[in-house]
Protein backbone atom coordinates (compact mmCIF):
# COMPACT_ATOMS: atom_id res chain seq x y z
CA UNK A 1 0.00 0.00 0.00
CA UNK A 2 3.00 2.56 0.74
CA UNK A 3 4.26 2.09 -2.86
CA UNK A 4 1.19 2.92 -4.32
CA UNK A 5 0.98 5.95 -1.99
CA UNK A 6 4.34 6.48 -3.28
CA UNK A 7 4.12 6.50 -7.11
CA UNK A 8 0.54 8.63 -6.69
CA UNK A 9 2.39 10.98 -5.15
CA UNK A 10 5.41 11.32 -7.36
CA UNK A 11 2.92 10.95 -10.22
CA UNK A 12 0.87 13.94 -8.93
CA UNK A 13 4.33 16.08 -8.72
CA UNK A 14 5.31 15.14 -11.86
CA UNK A 15 2.44 16.79 -13.77
CA UNK A 16 2.56 20.24 -15.11
CA UNK A 17 -0.49 23.26 -14.73
CA UNK A 18 -3.27 23.04 -16.90
CA UNK A 19 -4.32 26.63 -16.26
CA UNK A 20 -2.27 29.95 -15.80
CA UNK A 21 -3.53 31.42 -12.26
CA UNK A 22 -5.73 34.26 -12.19
CA UNK A 23 -4.00 37.41 -11.65
CA UNK A 24 -2.29 40.47 -12.69
CA UNK A 25 1.38 41.11 -12.50
CA UNK A 26 3.19 44.48 -13.44
CA UNK A 27 6.66 44.94 -13.23
CA UNK A 28 10.01 45.88 -15.39
CA UNK A 29 12.48 44.56 -18.05
CA UNK A 30 15.26 44.70 -19.82
CA UNK A 31 15.76 43.37 -23.50
CA UNK A 32 19.36 42.84 -24.31
CA UNK A 33 21.23 42.62 -28.08
CA UNK A 34 23.98 41.43 -29.50
CA UNK A 35 25.76 44.61 -29.66
CA UNK A 36 25.47 45.55 -25.94
CA UNK A 37 22.83 47.71 -26.50
CA UNK A 38 19.62 47.04 -24.18
CA UNK A 39 16.84 48.82 -23.73
CA UNK A 40 14.56 49.00 -20.56
CA UNK A 41 10.51 48.63 -20.37
CA UNK A 42 7.54 48.59 -17.96
CA UNK A 43 4.84 45.32 -18.29
CA UNK A 44 1.81 44.50 -17.23
CA UNK A 45 0.17 41.18 -18.02
CA UNK A 46 -3.28 39.98 -16.83
CA UNK A 47 -3.28 36.13 -16.51
CA UNK A 48 -6.48 34.15 -17.48
CA UNK A 49 -6.77 30.04 -17.37
CA UNK A 50 -6.21 29.84 -20.77
CA UNK A 51 -4.93 33.24 -21.97
CA UNK A 52 -2.63 35.68 -21.35
CA UNK A 53 -2.66 39.43 -21.70
CA UNK A 54 0.60 41.73 -22.15
CA UNK A 55 0.83 45.68 -22.02
CA UNK A 56 4.65 46.86 -23.19
CA UNK A 57 5.34 50.42 -22.69
CA UNK A 58 8.90 51.09 -23.98
CA UNK A 59 10.03 54.60 -23.97
CA UNK A 60 9.37 57.41 -27.06
CA UNK A 61 6.80 55.05 -28.22
CA UNK A 62 2.83 53.70 -28.23
CA UNK A 63 2.19 51.19 -25.76
CA UNK A 64 2.03 47.30 -27.51
CA UNK A 65 -1.46 45.25 -26.27
CA UNK A 66 -1.48 41.60 -27.53
CA UNK A 67 -2.90 38.34 -26.14
CA UNK A 68 -1.87 34.58 -26.42
CA UNK A 69 -4.42 32.14 -26.58
CA UNK A 70 -3.34 28.78 -24.77
CA UNK A 71 -5.14 25.12 -25.30
CA UNK A 72 -3.81 23.29 -22.53
CA UNK A 73 -3.80 19.15 -23.37
CA UNK A 74 -2.57 15.99 -21.52
CA UNK A 75 0.09 16.46 -18.65
CA UNK A 76 1.13 20.23 -18.86
CA UNK A 77 1.66 20.39 -22.63
CA UNK A 78 -0.09 22.80 -24.47
CA UNK A 79 -0.50 25.18 -28.11
CA UNK A 80 -0.25 28.63 -28.58
CA UNK A 81 -3.12 29.45 -30.68
CA UNK A 82 -1.70 27.86 -34.12
CA UNK A 83 1.73 29.69 -33.79
CA UNK A 84 2.70 27.31 -31.55
CA UNK A 85 3.42 24.83 -28.24
CA UNK A 86 5.09 24.08 -24.85
CA UNK A 87 4.53 22.52 -21.68
CA UNK A 88 4.37 23.53 -17.89
CA UNK A 89 5.92 21.82 -14.68
CA UNK A 90 4.67 22.53 -11.62
CA UNK A 91 5.48 26.48 -11.18
CA UNK A 92 6.97 26.76 -14.53
CA UNK A 93 5.79 27.10 -18.37
CA UNK A 94 7.99 27.30 -21.34
CA UNK A 95 6.68 27.68 -25.19
CA UNK A 96 8.32 28.51 -28.55
CA UNK A 97 6.33 30.63 -30.91
CA UNK A 98 6.80 31.08 -35.04
CA UNK A 99 5.78 34.97 -35.79
CA UNK A 100 6.42 34.16 -39.79
CA UNK A 101 9.01 33.57 -41.90
CA UNK A 102 12.39 33.70 -40.31
CA UNK A 103 10.94 34.70 -36.89
CA UNK A 104 10.42 33.09 -33.63
CA UNK A 105 10.26 33.82 -30.35
CA UNK A 106 10.58 31.42 -26.98
CA UNK A 107 9.22 32.51 -23.46
CA UNK A 108 9.98 30.56 -20.43
CA UNK A 109 7.76 31.67 -17.19
CA UNK A 110 8.43 31.24 -13.39
CA UNK A 111 5.49 31.33 -11.24
CA UNK A 112 6.83 31.75 -7.62
CA UNK A 113 3.89 32.70 -5.06
CA UNK A 114 3.23 36.70 -5.89
CA UNK A 115 6.03 37.42 -8.22
CA UNK A 116 6.35 35.89 -12.20
CA UNK A 117 9.67 35.61 -13.90
CA UNK A 118 10.19 35.83 -17.17
CA UNK A 119 13.03 34.96 -19.91
CA UNK A 120 12.97 35.01 -23.64
CA UNK A 121 14.62 35.37 -26.69
CA UNK A 122 13.93 36.24 -29.92
CA UNK A 123 15.70 35.32 -33.90
CA UNK A 124 14.30 37.68 -36.45
CA UNK A 125 15.83 38.16 -39.40
CA UNK A 126 19.23 36.03 -38.04
CA UNK A 127 19.54 38.60 -35.37
CA UNK A 128 18.91 37.31 -31.97
CA UNK A 129 17.76 39.28 -28.40
CA UNK A 130 17.17 38.26 -25.17
CA UNK A 131 14.84 39.49 -22.11
CA UNK A 132 14.68 39.30 -18.52
CA UNK A 133 11.64 40.60 -16.41
CA UNK A 134 10.03 40.59 -12.74
CA UNK A 135 6.47 41.11 -12.11
CA UNK A 136 5.10 41.08 -8.99
CA UNK A 137 1.39 40.23 -8.23
CA UNK A 138 -0.74 42.95 -8.05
Amino acid sequence: MMKLGLVLLLSSLALGMDAFPEATFTGSGVKQFPDGKSKSYQISMRSHASQLDFRYEFPGIDPIDFSLQFTFEKNGFFKVGEIGSGYCGKNSCHWQVKLGVDDTEEWTLFFNENRLEKLGSRLHGGEKNYWEELLTRQ
